[in-house]
C-alpha cells in the first residue's frame, strides 16, 4: 500500500489498529475485529487506489471520520483496513457562484470558522462540532441540535459530492447550479449511506446567509409532560421556529448545572435560541414562544442576556454525556416519535428501565432536541460489569428502545442507520423496502468491500 500513500500515512501497530476501531459504544472490541491497518489518505486520488486495490484483493474498507458516533457505525465487523478521511481537508468558498467545496475531512467548527468571517454560516450543528467532520455529517445525514422544521437536515444543502466507488471509480454528483437536477438524483442516494455505497471525498454546499441576531432563553417546568405538551402547541400554534429548542430532565439537569458552577434550576428544562436579522425580529419571534410556554405554568422563565451566563447553561447541555460517563458505561439511544405522541414517547422513554433483565442497577435520563422532536435516552451502566453481561445488558436496551420507536411509528432521525438500527429498518418497512436497500449495495459494492456486516 505504500506506493499509493506515504509510509507515514499508515499504522499498523497494535494501539492505533485498537484506536481507530473504536467509538462512543460502552463495549470492548473483538479481536477478530481489530483492523489489520489504519491508513490516513490526503487526496481523492491516493483514495481511488487503495479502493481499486481493496476490490482486487478482496479485503474489507471501512471508513472514517471523526469518530464521534455511539453505535459502532463505524466499527469493523471483520479484521478490516480503516480508512481515515480527516486529512481531505479542501475548503473553496465560491461566492459568484453561491456554493462552497469542502473535503469530507473538513470539521464542521472549522468550515463554520471560515464561512463566518464572509457572512456565511452551516446552519446543521451536531453537537460533536468540534471533532465531526462533515463527511460524517452527510454519510449520515444527521442533524444535531438544529430544529428540522427550521433549518433541515445538511442533505438539503448538499448541491453535489464527489464520490470513490468501491472499485475505485469517481464519480462527482449532482451539479455546480443552485437549482438541483430534476429526476433520479445520485447525490441524494449516497447522502445518509453512511460509507456503505462510496466514499464521499468531497462536499459541495450550498451557501447560507448567517444570521446576525440571537436572543435565548431557559425555562423551567414542573415535569417533563408540561415540556412536551408546550413543544406540540408550538407547532399546533404555528410559533416561530427557534434555531435550537432543547431540553433536559431534573436529573441530567442537576447534573450538569452543578459541574459547571449553576445553581439548580429544579425541573427538566427548555433552552431557546431564536436566530434573526434583525435584533427586533428575534426579540418578538422569541416572546411568542415564551408566552406560549407560560400557559403551562412553568416555574421559571428566564431571558437570558448575559453571554456568559448563556455559555455555562449552554456548557451545561452539552456536557451531559460526557459528565454522567464518569459514572459507569452509558448507552445513548435515539426515539423521534410523531409530535402527538410526544407525552407518551417521554413516559415510555422514562419506564425503560422498569422492563430490563440483563442488568436492573440502570439509571435512565432523557434529554435531547425537543424541537425536532427527538429524544436522547441514556442509560447509565454501573461500572465493573463483565464483557458478556455489558454487551447482553446494551443489546437488550438496544431492542426496547427499537421496540418503542416501533409501537410509537417513530424513527431514528438522528444517528442513521447504524449496525442495531438494521433490524428496525426491516420491522418498519418490510422485507421487500429491505431488499430494496440490500439490492443497491449490491449493485454498487459487489464484493461488499464497504463497511461490511453492517445492513
Amino acid at each position: 500500500m505504500e506506493e499509493y500513500v506515504c509510509s507515514d500515512s499508515i499504522s499498523v501497530d497494535y494501539f492505533s489498529r485498537i484506536n481507530y476501531a473504536l467509538d462512543g459504544l460502552p463495549y470492548e472490541i473483538e479481536e477478530h475485529e481489530v483492523p489489520f491497518a489504519v491508513v490516513r489518505p490526503r487526496s481523492t486520488e491516493e483514495i481511488s487506489s487503495i479502493m481499486a486495490l481493496a476490490n482486487q484483493e478482496r479485503f474489507p474498507v471501512v471508513v472514517r471520520g471523526g469518530g464521534t458516533g455511539l453505535h459502532g457505525g463505524t466499527r469493523p465487523k471483520t479484521c478490516a483496513l480503516i480508512l481515515d478521511t480527516t486529512g481531505l481537508e479542501s475548503v473553496e468558498v465560491d461566492e459568484d457562484n453561491g456554493y462552497v467545496e469542502v473535503g469530507s475531512g473538513v470539521r464542521c467548527i472549522t468550515l463554520n470558522e471560515i464561512l463566518l468571517e464572509k457572512g456565511y454560516h452551516f446552519p446543521v450543528v451536531p453537537g460533536s462540532e468540534k471533532v465531526a467532520t462533515l463527511g460524517g455529517v452527510v454519510g449520515i445525514n444527521t442533524s444535531g441540535h438544529s430544529v428540522d422544521s427550521y433549518v433541515g437536515k445538511p442533505g438539503d444543502y448538499v448541491l453535489g459530492l464527489e464520490v470513490v466507488l468501491s472499485t475505485g471509480e469517481v464519480i462527482d454528483t449532482g451539479s455546480k447550479t443552485l437549482r438541483r437536477m430534476a429526476g433520479p438524483d445520485l447525490t441524494r442516494l449516497f447522502i445518509g449511506s453512511e460509507g456503505k455505497l462510496g466514499i464521499i471525498t468531497k462536499i459541495r454546499l450550498r451557501l447560507v446567509t448567517a444570521p446576525r441576531f440571537f436572543k435565548k432563553a431557559m425555562v423551567t417546568f414542573k415535569d417533563v409532560h408540561d415540556v412536551a405538551r408546550s413543544t406540540m402547541s408550538l407547532y399546533k400554534e404555528r410559533a416561530p421556529y427557534p434555531l435550537y429548542l432543547e431540553f433536559m430532565d431534573p436529573m441530567s439537569t442537576k447534573l450538569t448545572f452543578d459541574a459547571v458552577g449553576l445553581e439548580d434550576p429544579g425541573g427538566p428544562i427548555y433552552l431557546i435560541v431564536m436566530a434573526e436579522e434583525s435584533s427586533e425580529d428575534a426579540e418578538s419571534k422569541l416572546q411568542r414562544i415564551v408566552d406560549i410556554t407560560k400557559r403551562f405554568d412553568p416555574i421559571d422563565v428566564e431571558v437570558v442576556d448575559e453571554e456568559e451566563r448563556w455559555e455555562k447553561i449552554w456548557l451545561a447541555r452539552q456536557q451531559v454525556l460526557p459528565i454522567s460517563s464518569r459514572k459507569g458505561p452509558v448507552l445513548s439511544e435515539i426515539c423521534d416519535p410523531p409530535l402527538s405522541r410526544l407525552v407518551e414517547a417521554l413516559d415510555g422513554c422514562l419506564s425503560l428501565k422498569d422492563n430490563l433483565t440483563v442488568v436492573r442497577d440502570v439509571e435512565v435520563w432523557v434529554y435531547g432536541h425537543i424541537g425536532a422532536p427527538s429524544i436522547h435516552i441514556q442509560f447509565n451502566l454501573p461500572p465493573g460489569l463483565e464483557k458478556d453481561v455489558k454487551k447482553a445488558a446494551i443489546e437488550e436496551m438496544r431492542k426496547s428502545v427499537r421496540e418503542l420507536n416501533l409501537s410509537l411509528e417513530g424513527s431514528y432521525g438522528e444517528q442513521g442507520y447504524f449496525p442495531d438500527r438494521g433490524r428496525f429498518f426491516l420491522d418498519k418497512y418490510g422485507e421487500t423496502g429491505h431488499q430494496i436497500i440490500l439490492g443497491i449495495k449490491k449493485l454498487l459494492d459487489p464484493n461488499d468491500i464497504l463497511n461490511p456486516g453492517h445492513w
